[in-house]
């Protein structure tokens, strides 16, 4: 065990600077601690006792050999890693490489190793057990296998982790559980009686379907009561009872001095699953909240909520996911009854030790949506009236025993004086002062919530589902005999008549028979359990005065009564924590107490078995709220000059120290780790209260250590404060002149840098240019008399910064000097280590030679990939290509290639490609979209939220290339998943609609386009009403449908006068204005079609003017203004093929002329998609004009395209046919015939159906065949028999005039075949038909009638050796 104590100790050293990136490595480090604490107190109990003496010591032995052996792995592994070894460089601070996957295999067998011998121990602690409550491990560590694969923690495995209702602290739960099984009982029953409602109104019926989807489950008691650990056992066999796929436990803490605020609570829960950066706006956070709940089945537990306000806000909103399910836990100090009574309409259940009581059935709903969704009007009426906040200020701290109940004045501190901070206290957190003031006679410890930010989320009015049921759990103090049954199960060796006892003294509060029954079982087992219980009776008649109220008297008795048991050292560790505002690290409290880890763990893995600390996340604990108040007064009491008081003072002093610097460290890690974009809360969100306290505190100082903090965590703030809020701070201190008092010239830059990032954040590109520039200005200067050469490393987040400011402002040049200036300065201070060569057995990208070196470094890659986009920008392809592919490498070589990071800078890249609109880039777009498409996958799951996006822009990608049937595929996918996390009436599900209604109209699945052009036209209509551009856009794209159908013209029209009509009270300029023009531009093609050309010139002329209009406005540098350029030359375009109608060539070639000349020189030439339209369209009128030679040689340019574009097959179809019937004019029948042939392979494969089309090419053969030289006739023949089985199976008869005009082509030809029997029957045939249809005097008829006679004439002469055929009328 030596070994082992030495070994937790050293890892200390690196357990808080283990990059959080290093996913592996921490759930090791986790495991470790978290079982070397259970082996502690295993050997801490007597071994007697029944609780432990099941597991026998050869087991415990295997349990510590597995411990011994992978934490001497873990320490070899942190003593070698490039990170602890290049500690004194610069670069160390912003490079956080990850874990190989070599390692993370070998992690994952001694993390196995680990649960193979724990296990094996508990199943022989279970079969000695004997129905008892027995010892078991419980490793409180995360560990995913399934993401293994890449390294990355998969979102599935993050919200379904089964630990997230873990039971550490909470383990025991005697007496509770004939109440739970009434609470499932009701829970039930509500589901049941729902059913068997029903409604005819449809409103009432949704508002029924959503709230049998939304459940609420209220736990009340007083404190102490076991509110949370009833709330945690009900939430596990929730899970159990129902196929739950997502868990979020929010810890909100109201009773402590860190509250979580509702936006903080929505950005953890955001974080559990979303591979992305934090929404930077409001509504955009509340809407991703939301979205965490869409589609799945959801619980999520609150855990002392402050108000009803949060609560509400914090209610999944599904009420129109019809897929959607959610369960909602809260236990509360406070009672939320009355206000759930008011706002909720549901069903309401009542549950109690005695029955389940229905006190209200459910309320119809009315229909009160409003343009967000939500049924906001009643509701922010009655939040209003129930405003429970009755100023934003308020003091932390009052010594007064006298205090009255008025609201404290507003400080005069100059940051409250303009709303910097708000420090304000609900009337739960009123209420709980005044217990805690009746208590322990004093409000020292008053709980105030501190945002650091000026808006107060928890006192906004949320919008929230009014369709929900809520059940009522109110938990009462345990009776004798649930009290004895609790303290037999925590532990076994007592009597029931002693347990009975020792819950009366309690008054059956389950936290103090914890506190005394683990005790007496850990230090005083050589007294009875009644001993033990006379004691604590003693203490509180010692030491408590009369007058004090029963609760204060309980604590002292079972806690501080307690606490006099144990041994010196664990007293003096629990005091010392006590100055946590609510939860620790345990490496963290090793430091902060000066005590040993392995110390450390053993003290804590104590308290946890008595009751007095609860688990949170893997290695973090909390006290319970009553034991923190009662040890922090119990400190407060004691003399001034007592060490153990003194050494708790020191800790206090040593916390502020130690959590400023992992605000630092966790600041670079946030912005550099690539921690962001990867699925998981981050450590500073579990320690966001030590955070706050610590910003707090040098708030209180001064401006300048004010400064100091917000410096010291800008990119973590950037993240969790909205940026209007943090401008108000900057805002401040730059007016009154604070920001001149900082003495570094490096801390008045990151302060500007910080300033600047507002600015970025809220799109003032112009003042957060100023402000970057301002940081620049003062870092040079500090560089310059810095003597530490590494300081000009510090240039490196300003100049990307402002280089991307530049950038955003099309100013290409500027931003290029800053790019090129992050290489060098990179690149001059960069370390051997950073330098990694390029192996020539490597997969050499583009743009590297072999055996060459590159520089590791984050800013490089960044700088690299950003100099791509300019390059792209500038149309220098090769260069662009050269330098994405180098800063790609360098990030795929710090981040791996299967991480989010990697893959949204490969998607973001293709998407600039593709909004370049230029052909030359669609190979390397859809490469990259692939591979992006291929990590996410990866990392993901093809199905996940973070693919929606993905598949989106890929198929929009392929839609542009007209790649119509990948794109299909590409676009449903997005649509699925789109579908199931945003609902079914989001904007983006609409936009997806319709991308892929244009996607099936160029596949003709007409029907189905249809369809998906109603579903985007309904959703939009229903969010923003029936005028809105958007809707006109629809509206435009279901009437170039009908047109592409065929459908009446006159509707058609009527289509697009209602799109244009909603565009008319629209300025004309930006996407409305090409909105408009592309409408009239519609109409013109409808005139055009109904042949009304003047109309349609008109219309054509009309469009081209409001595209001038919306050019003026435009920046021509613009990807906008490449949409106009295309706009209009699909205008010239229907312009031309309006006077090729009019066989007005001359003026179509002029036309097209035109249109091909904006093609060429802005549009990207020939591979543009319209190119081809133009040039066929070209080639055409040159047929018309007898240009045979100049049509060919258009029409073979034209497939030469079409082929490197790789365009569908059933594009080549007309074309090929031009051809040929242009080859067939100049007398070329050979090659005529071959392109003929082609277009017949096509139309088998692609239209097998359309007969019309294979009859006319087919004749055209047999034409072809007649007519070559020298003249095939028998293939000829060949031809019309084909062409006359098909004519049958088109018609199904042979008697119409079709079939009579193919049979006199077919007499003709075996006539020249001398034939005549077949062709007096053919003629014959022709004859009858003809008669039919056009009368006996018909010319065809007497024709047909005169081949007749003259055939059989040649029949009787075939003696005669040569026959006449002249005499055939052909």
């Amino acid at each position: 065990m030596e070994e082992l104590h030495s070994i937790i100790d050293k890892l200390s050293e690196y357990a808080l600077d283990i990059s959080q990136s290093k996913v592996y490595t921490t759930s090791l480090c986790e495991f470790i601690l978290s079982i070397y604490q259970q082996v502690q107190l295993y050997k801490q109990i007597p071994s007697s006792n029944s609780f432990v003496s099941s597991i026998s010591s050869s087991s415990l032995d295997n349990v510590i050999k597995a411990l011994v052996d992978a934490a001497n792995f873990l320490i070899s592994n942190l003593q070698n890693d490039p990170q602890f070894q290049r500690k004194e460089d610069a670069q160390n601070d912003y490079l956080f490489e990850r874990e190989e996957k070599e390692l993370i295999q070998k992690i994952i067998a001694k993390i196995n190793a680990i649960q193979v011998s724990t296990e094996r121990a508990n199943e022989e602690a279970a079969q000695g057990s004997n129905g008892k409550a027995t010892f078991q491990f419980d490793a409180h560590a995360k560990y995913y296998p399934k993401s293994a694969v890449s390294g990355v923690m998969l979102p599935e495995e993050l919200t379904n982790d089964p630990r997230t209702f873990h039971l550490v602290g909470h383990e025991s739960f005697g007496g509770r559980s004939s109440m739970l099984k009434k609470v499932l009982l009701a829970m039930e029953n509500q589901k049941e009686q729902a059913a068997l409602s029903t409604s005819t109104n449809a409103f009432d019926s949704l508002a029924k379907a959503a709230q049998q989807r939304l459940k609420v489950i209220l736990v009340n008691g007083v404190t102490g009561v076991g509110k949370s650990n009833f709330a945690l056992h009900l939430c596990r066999e929730i899970c159990k009872e129902n196929q739950i796929q997502r868990k979020y436990h929010l810890r909100l803490r109201a009773n402590t001095k860190q509250s979580l605020t509702t936006t903080e609570a929505m950005q953890y829960v955001i974080q559990t699953w979303r591979g992305q950066p934090l929404p930077i706006h409001e509504k955009q956070l509340r809407d991703v909240y939301h979205q965490s709940f869409i589609g799945v089945s959801s619980l999520l537990y609150l855990e002392d909520p402050a108000n009803i306000h949060q609560v509400l806000a914090l209610l999944p909103y599904i009420k129109y996911s019809p897929s959607s399910k959610a369960i909602v836990v809260i236990s509360s100090r406070s009672s939320l009854k009355l206000d759930f009574d008011r706002f909720s309409k549901g069903y309401i259940d009542l549950v109690n030790e005695d029955e389940i009581k229905q006190v209200r059935d459910r309320i119809p709903e009315e229909d009160k949506t409003s343009i967000e969704g939500g049924s906001i009007a009643i509701d922010q009426i009655d939040l209003e009236n129930f405003s429970d906040h009755e100023s934003d200020f308020g003091s932390s701290d009052d010594d007064s025993d006298n205090e009255s109940d008025k609201e404290e004045d507003v400080p005069t501190s100059p940051v409250n004086a303009v709303g910097k901070f708000h420090i304000k206290k609900t009337p739960h957190q009123k209420k709980m002062e005044k217990e805690l003031k009746a208590i322990f006679g004093s409000t020292q410890k008053k709980t105030v919530s501190i945002h650091i930010g000026t808006k107060d989320d928890d006192e906004k009015l949320p919008i929230f589902q009014r369709q929900f049921d809520v059940i009522y759990c109110q938990l009462e103090t345990l009776t004798l005999d649930q009290g004895s049954e609790m303290i037999l199960s925590l532990n076994p060796s007592v009597t029931m008549e002693e347990g009975r006892s020792l819950a009366a003294l309690a008054d059956n509060i389950p936290i103090f028979m914890k506190i005394a029954t683990r005790c007496h079982m850990l230090y005083v087992s050589d007294h009875t359990l009644s001993d033990y219980s006379i004691h604590v009776s003693s203490y509180i008649d010692e030491h408590t005065k009369p007058n004090f109220p029963q609760l204060r008297k309980l604590c002292e008795g079972f806690i501080i009564g307690a606490f006099q048991k144990w041994p010196k050292e664990l007293q003096s560790f629990a005091l010392k924590l006590s100055i946590f505002p609510f939860s620790f690290d345990v490496v963290s409290a090793s430091l902060i107490t000066e005590t040993p880890l392995h110390e450390t763990l053993q003290h804590i893995q104590l308290l946890v078995f008595m009751g007095l600390l609860i688990g949170c996340e893997p290695n973090r604990f909390c006290y319970h709220d009553l034991v923190r108040d009662t040890l922090v007064y119990h400190c407060e009491e004691m003399p001034d000059d007592d060490p153990v008081k003194v050494a708790v003072q020191e800790c206090d002093e040593r916390y502020t120290q130690h959590y400023y610097n992992l605000l630092g460290l966790y600041n670079l890690q946030h912005e550099y780790s690539g921690i962001m974009f990867m699925p998981g809360v981050e450590r500073y969100d579990m320690d966001i209260e030590n955070m706050k306290q610590v910003i707090h505190f040098l708030r209180d100082l001064s401006d300048e250590d004010y400064i100091d903090g917000l410096n010291n965590g800008r990119y973590i703030f950037r993240n969790v404060i909205y940026a209007i809020d943090r401008g108000r701070m900057y805002t401040y201190f730059e007016n009154n002149a604070a920001i001149d008092k900082v003495k570094s010239e490096f801390g008045k830059a990151q302060f500007y840098e910080g300033f600047a990032l507002v600015y970025f954040d809220l799109m003032d590109h112009k003042n957060a240019f100023i402000k970057a520039k301002k940081a620049l200005e003062l870092l040079e200067n500090a560089c310059i008399l810095s003597e530490e050469p590494s300081d000009e490393l510090k240039k490196l987040p300003v100049l990307h910064i402002t280089g991307d400011i530049a950038l955003r402002q099309n100013q290409h040049d500027i931003a290029m000097k800053y790019f090129e200036k992050m290489v060098d300065i990179a690149t001059k201070n960069a370390h051997e280590w950073q330098k990694l060569k390029i192996e020539s057995n490597e997969e050499v990208l583009e743009g590297f030679e072999k055996d060459e070196y590159i520089i590791k470094d984050i800013f490089i890659g960044k700088a690299m990939i950003n100099q791509a986009r300019i390059y792209m920008h500038r149309g220098e392809t090769k260069l662009g290509k050269q330098y994405f592919e180098r800063g790609l490498m360098i990030l795929q070589r710090i981040y791996h290639r299967y991480h989010p990071l990697i893959s949204d800078a490969l998607a973001s890249y293709a998407s600039l490609l593709r909004d370049l609109k230029n052909s030359k880039y669609y190979d390397d777009v859809i490469k990259y979209y692939k591979e992006a498409v291929e990590i996410n996958a990866k990392i993901f799951g093809e199905t996940s939220f973070q693919m929606g996006e993905i598949y989106d822009g890929y198929a929009i990608a392929l839609l542009l290339q007209q790649k119509f049937k990948e794109a299909e595929v590409n676009f449903k996918k997005s649509l699925e998943i789109r579908k199931k996390y945003f609902g079914e009436s989001d904007l983006t599900v609409s936009s997806t609609h319709n991308n892929l209604a244009i996607c099936l109209k160029h596949l003709k699945k007409y029907e189905e386009a249809s369809e998906h052009y109603t579903s985007s036209m309904t959703i939009l209509t229903n969010l923003y009403g029936p005028n809105d551009s958007r809707v006109a856009t629809l509206k435009t794209n279901v009437a170039k449908l009908k047109l592409e159908t065929n459908s009446d013209i006159d509707e058609i029209q009527k289509s697009f006068e209602e799109a244009l009509e909603s565009l008319q009270d629209e300025e004309i300029k930006g996407e409305k204005g090409r909105q408009m023009a592309s409408t009239l531009a519609s109409m013109a093609d409808t005139q055009r079609q109904k042949q009304n050309y003047d109309k349609a010139i008109e219309l054509y002329e009309q469009s081209m003017a409001v595209l001038e209009e919306v050019k003026k406005t435009t920046n021509p540098e613009s990807t906008d203004y490449l949409d106009i350029l295309g706009e209009t030359a699909r205008i010239l375009y229907g312009m031309a093929t309006l006077h090729y109608d009019k066989q007005q060539y001359k003026e179509a070639s002029e036309l097209l002329d035109r249109g091909m000349e904006i093609i060429d020189t802005k549009l990207g030439g020939a591979a543009y998609p319209l190119y081809s339209n133009f040039l066929s369209l070209s080639a055409n009128a040159k047929l018309n004009k007898k240009d045979l030679s100049g049509a060919e040689a258009i029409y073979l340019k034209v497939i030469e395209m079409k082929t490197k574009q790789q365009q569908p097959k059933e594009n080549f179809i007309a074309t090929f046919q031009a051809l040929a019937v242009c080859l067939d004019r100049q007398a070329k029948y050979e090659p005529a015939i071959e392109y003929y042939n082609k277009v017949l392979d096509l139309l088998k494969e692609v239209s097998p159906n359309e007969l019309d089309k294979i009859i006319t090419v087919k004749k055209a053969i047999a034409s072809c065949h007649t007519k070559r030289d020298p003249k095939d006739f028998e293939s000829a023949e060949k031809v019309f028999e084909e062409v006359e089985q098909l004519v049958l199976k088109k018609t199904g008869n042979d008697n119409n005039l079709e079939y009579g005009e193919l049979i006199n082509d077919l007499g003709a030809c075996r006539v020249q075949l001398q034939k005549i029997e077949d062709a007096i029957l053919n003629f014959a045939t022709c004859e009858r038909i003809f008669a039919e249809f056009y009368g006996d005097n018909h010319d065809k008829t007497i024709t047909a009638r005169e081949n007749v006679a003259n055939l059989r004439m040649m029949l009787q002469q075939r003696q005669v050796e040569q026959g006449c055929c002249c005499c055939i009328v052909m």
